[in-house]
């Protein structure tokens, strides 16, 4: 299990993105996780309840806002301003392993991963209007469950004192069903999650450090046949 989490290190840095109207201005506000009067139902959050969606490059940002031709996004960066944890479901989980396998763990392979890899297929794939909400119930149950286990056990972070210290998840890294080889990032707070330099919101999990805009020049269609009809 301790493969699972992984460690955003201080300093790391990731992006969120917002598509932009014509003369429309974002200041920090608008850029970090939304109220949650505005927060709308989604994979892992219900309405009302405000997550900070984002990716760990630009590209990816873009690509999951899905732009048209021409138009404007902005581009939010945030620099990590303590070590976060994230449960790690961005890799390929790989061939299933051997019982003669000194590694192998029969809950883990037979239970445990399977619903992994089908949770990473329901969680990247595209939000579309024609979705039906309630099909997000599963996927949201399960990030609050694990919002609320304690990985101490399986994943060591111990204090100077030689203390066990508890291990909650912040988020969720998983892969973009968009974009080849890009990542996204999902972390579990609201717009608390993220200050400037001069606030003094001691308890923000990240760093505001500005935006840039970029214009959308070419989209590219890829497709292939999944049946003959």
């Amino acid at each position: 299990m301790g493969h699972l989490v992984d460690i955003l290190p201080q300093s790391t840095k990731i992006y969120r993105a917002r598509r932009r109207k014509e003369n429309q201005k974002f200041n920090h506000e608008d850029l970090t996780s939304p109220p949650p009067s505005l927060s709308q139902n989604s994979r892992m959050s219900p309405v009302g309840i405000s997550f900070f969606y984002g990716g760990m490059d630009p590209e990816v940002c873009i690509h999951e806002v899905r732009p048209d031709v021409t138009e404007t996004i902005e581009i939010a960066e945030f620099k990590v301003k303590k070590d976060l944890f994230v449960l790690e479901l961005s890799h390929d989980f790989g061939e299933p392993r051997s019982i003669f396998d000194p590694y192998y763990d029969f809950s883990y392979e037979e239970f445990f991963k399977p619903f992994l890899q089908h949770f990473i297929h329901d969680i990247s794939k595209p939000i579309r209007k024609i979705d039906n909400e309630v099909e997000y119930i599963p996927t949201q149950i399960f990030t609050e469950f694990i919002k609320s286990i304690n990985f101490t056990n399986s994943f060591y972070s111990g204090e100077d004192e030689g203390n066990l210290q508890d291990v909650f998840i912040n988020g969720i890294k998983f892969k973009s069903s968009i974009m080849n080889d890009g990542v996204n990032l999902v972390l579990f707070k609201g717009p608390e999650i993220s200050n400037t330099y001069n606030s003094d919101l001691n308890d923000a999990w990240l760093y505001y450090k500005g935006s840039k805009t970029y214009q959308v020049n070419e989209i590219i269609v890829k497709s292939s046949a999944t049946s003959i009809r």
